[in-house]
């Protein structure tokens, strides 16, 4: 029982943490995500294990901004890592 209980509180702490957006680094609360203006026009996000949301797109890519060589940022589509989570908002 206790192990259970121990459970649901990690559960309900993650639910609470601050999310990031990937494409503008803005603090979004995950309820959130879908009114975020990086999201509009995408029917789903990710989610990495640092709390990081990335607009994802039908093909399972994401959008997010990225440090060029050259040492501008620019917003770019990647594939999507494979051991986070995959959400539908």
């Amino acid at each position: 029982m206790a192990d259970e209980m121990a459970n649901d509180s990690t559960v309900n702490m993650n639910e609470d943490i601050p999310h990031t957006c990937g494409v503008c680094e803005t603090i979004v609360n995950k309820n959130d995500l879908g009114l975020h203006p990086c999201f509009e026009g995408y029917t789903h996000f990710y989610v990495d294990d640092n709390f990081y949301c990335y607009p994802q797109c039908q093909n399972g890519d994401i959008v997010r901004n990225s440090l060029m060589a050259d040492g501008s940022e620019a917003v770019v589509v990647t594939n999507a890592p494979e051991c986070t989570e995959y959400t539908a908002h």
